[in-house]
Order: C-alpha cells, then structure tokens, then sequence
C-alpha cells in the first residue's frame, strides 16, 4: 500500500508543478512580440489584423441564383409547418438514446430528471411542438449547468473578444455586411453577395487562399465562422432580437442546403475533423444567448436547436470521430477532453454511449500507451510531448469525475505512472533556470498572407541561449 502511495505521489507531484506553465510561456507566449513590432510600425497592420478589417468599399458580387432556387425557399419558409414540425421531431427522436433514464454522468444535472421525463411524455403523446419546445427549456437549463460549473472546459474569450486585433469596427462592419447578406473573406477581401434566404450560396469558395493550412471551404463548419457568430454577439451586447433572428435564419438555411460533409469523400481526412470545436463554438453560444433570453429559452426557436443537434448527432460529430480514428496523430488529447464534456451535454442521446467508448480508445491508444516512451510521436515536434502530459491528465480527472467503472485504482496508477515518465523526460530538455529546450531543433516556414506564399523551411537548434529569440520569431510570424 505504502508502494502505491508513493508511485502515485510521483504523479501527483508533478502534476502540480509550475514548470508546465513556464513552457507553455516559452514556447507559446511571444504574442506580445507581434503586438510591439506592430506600435513600432506606427499605422502599420500586421497580417493578422488586416485579416480582421472589414473593407466596406469592396464591391459585392452578384453570384447566379440556384436551379433550384424557388424550391429552396418555399422549404425554407416552410420549414416550420406542423407537418415538418412533426418529421423533425421524429428526426430529433430517432437519436434518442430510450434506454437512457438519466441526464449526464455528473450529479449536478440530477435536477433535471422532471424536465426530461416531460419531453418524453409530450413526444410520445404526438405533441410534437410542444416536445420540442420542452426539449428547449432542458437542454438549455442543461448548457446552463454544465457551462457554468465545467470553466475549464474551454478557454473563454468573449467578454474580452474586442481587446485585440478585432476592434469595434471590424465587429460592426461584419455584422453590417451579413445583415444584408453580404460575406467577405477575411484574407483577400472577396465579397460576395450570398444571395436570398432559403438560398444562400454555401457553396461559393474565394478564389484567394484563406487558410494556409489547407484548401479552404470557409463555410464547413458555420459555427466556427466567426463572422456569422458575430450575429449573436451583437444580440447578447444590444438584446435586439433582430440581429438573433437573422443568426437562426443561416442556421436553418445551413442545416437545409449546406451537404459538403455528407459528399465527403472517406480519404479526404483534412475535411470534416473540427466537429468537436464547431459543437463547443454552439454550446458556448447558447450558455451567452441563455443569459439574455426569458427562462427556458424562449426566442430561440425550439426548431433551430432541434435542426442543429440532428445535424450534430447524424453528421459531425460522427464524421469528426472517423477522422481521429484515421489520423489521430494531427490533433492533440484535447479532443479526448471535449468528448467527455460533449457525453454530459448529449447523454440522452445513442451518440453518448459510442463517445466514452472513443474517449477511453482514443485515450488508450494516442494519450498513455502506444506512444514513444519519451512523449512524442514519430514525425512530430518534440513540444508536443507536453499535451501528453497537461491535457491527458485533464481526461484523466475528468474520467474519475464521470464515474467510469472500467477506471480502476490498478488502471488509473498504471496511467499516472507512465504520464509522469513523460513530464520528467519532457522536464529534463529544459536548462535548470527554465530557459529553452536543451538539445533539440525545430523547423519553421513563415506563411505570407499578402502573397499566399510559404516561405522555405528554417532549422534553428534550441540550445538554451537561442531558445527565447527563435521562439518570438517563430510566434511572430506565422
């Protein structure tokens, strides 16, 4: 027992230490570089803050209306009726997990039981807008719950949202544009008017590279466009519904007409891997609109939520599950960590169960056990070997919290035990006064957003007089 105690206070001791957030600073924390150069540069704008700024002179295309044009905004108009109320609710229902009587694995949401139980008693008497309806006020008292007392779930930037480079103007003048339903890519300013509702054009792409990390499709994900998000932004900063509606109506034309996940072609493994953050980006909406809206949710139709979660169970997160299981070397366990939260927020759903059953493989097979003994991965930088410490013993806590019956004393050392072997390792790179990795290199290439263009790869060795300069310049610029 005595043997036990002390192999887990290894874990536990490093766990604690300070260290990890000396590296993180190290490695990621030179933004106030590009903040200085910028005030050196007087009127100067960096790349990124040029990305940000919204050119309101740029004209806007007319892009050709659709075939299908007319039909798509009858449905869209349509989309309400009772007859489409009810095959949604049935859509919405046929990923309820019926088997499943309680509301997540946390004890703090046992106070929802009632509120469940109605949802279920309306659906299955054939009240389906009023299931619906019920089903809103659940789900939102759950975001409420879960959001609030998970802090740590994800980082939350939006009460300071305007500090840095996407100042007042750029907000204003995004939302000014979509309210007309006007887009503009951020890189090369291309602008586009995006046509009627019912028959937005999700499949326009700009002709300019937007993101250089892989061909850009801008509208994949489109709770993780910043710009339309800046739609409910404005609601929560003025509570004028208008600007909360015009968000619903490119969700609902979103979940009507928008197929690029569905036509994926299986090998295409670069698309359809951000579902975790597209679903975290809606939840986190919902928790800041839940604070401005009556109790239960009442001005965010129960419809929209319903098309959005069908959407989320039948496509996204599925899709985003097969890519981690395909490439699970391109992301780091932070997915295992929003899986987890993810299981709470959808546990009354089929989708829950194959989710702690991904959590754990994932967690398995990428996070603790198959990996090098020294934290890394083949063909990967060594300063990743951190995640396999910070964010892999975050799943672990968040294991313990959820009550898992696999998780046992003997299983839960054997992880600590291997966890702590690769912070010591990863700790053992650094110079005793904290200063840069001992030994190892990096290679960086600098991205040119004016030209679209790469630069070619630099090699600088991170000897701990070196390591500071090199890490600035590497954050500085890409």
């Amino acid at each position: 027992m005595s043997d036990l105690m002390d192999r887990s206070r290894m874990y536990d001791n490093i766990s604690r230490t300070g260290w990890f957030l000396a590296l993180t600073l190290a490695l990621c924390g030179s933004t106030p570089v590009s903040s200085a150069r910028a005030a050196d540069a007087g009127s100067e704008l960096s790349p990124h803050e040029r990305m940000m700024t919204v050119d309101l002179t740029a004209p806007a295309q007319n892009l050709p209306s659709l075939k299908d044009a007319a039909a798509r905004k009858q449905r869209f108009y349509e989309r309400d009726s009772p007859d489409n109320i009810r095959k949604l609710a049935n859509e919405l229902f046929a990923h309820w997990d019926w088997n499943q009587q309680g509301t997540s694995r946390l004890p703090i949401t046992r106070r929802l039981d009632p509120l469940k139980k109605e949802v279920v008693r309306l659906y299955e008497e054939g009240m389906y807008q009023e299931s619906l309806d019920a089903f809103r006020a659940y789900f939102f008292a759950k975001v409420n719950l879960l959001w609030e007392d998970k802090r740590g779930w994800t980082t939350r930037v939006f009460d300071n949202r305007l500090n840095g480079d996407l100042n007042q103007n750029n907000y204003e003048d995004n939302v000014t544009l979509l309210m007309r339903n006007v887009f503009q890519a951020r890189v090369t300013k291309e602008t586009v008017n995006l046509g009627e509702e019912g028959a937005f054009r999700w499949d326009w792409q700009p002709e300019g590279l937007q993101n250089p990390w892989y061909t850009p499709v801008v509208f994949e994900y489109i709770t993780r466009v910043e710009e339309f998000n800046m739609l409910w932004w404005k609601f929560v900063d003025t509570k004028d519904q208008r600007f909360l509606n015009k968000w619903v109506d490119y969700l609902d034309d979103y979940n009507l007409n928008y197929r690029f996940q569905e036509e994926l072609n299986p090998l295409h493994l670069d698309y359809g891997k951000m579902g975790h953050h597209a679903f975290k980006n809606f939840i986190h909406a919902l928790s800041e609109i839940e604070r401005v809206l009556p109790s239960g949710g009442d001005g965010f139709p129960s419809a929209t939520l319903a098309r959005m979660l069908v959407r989320f169970n039948s496509v996204i997160l599925p899709q985003t599950l097969y890519y981690n299981r395909e490439e699970s070397s391109n992301h780091s366990t932070e997915a295992i960590h929003m899986q987890l939260a993810t299981v709470n927020l959808l546990y009354d759903f089929r989708i829950a169960q194959f989710l702690e059953r991904e959590s754990r493989r994932q967690y398995e097979t990428y996070g603790t056990l198959v990996e090098l003994a020294d934290g890394s991965i083949p063909s990967r930088p060594v300063g990743y070997s951190r995640f396999e410490f910070n964010e892999s013993a975050t799943c672990l806590k968040g294991f313990r919290e959820m009550s898992f019956n696999w998780l046992t004393p003997t299983l839960e050392l054997e992880y600590k035990e291997r966890l702590a072997r690769r912070g010591y390792w990863f700790l053992s790179l650094y110079h005793p006064d904290g200063d840069g990795l001992i030994g190892p290199y990096m290679q960086y290439r600098v991205y040119d957003a004016e030209a679209g263009t790469w630069s070619g790869w630099t090699t600088r060795t991170m000897s701990p007089d070196a390591a500071r300069s090199s890490s600035e310049m590497v954050a500085c610029t890409w």
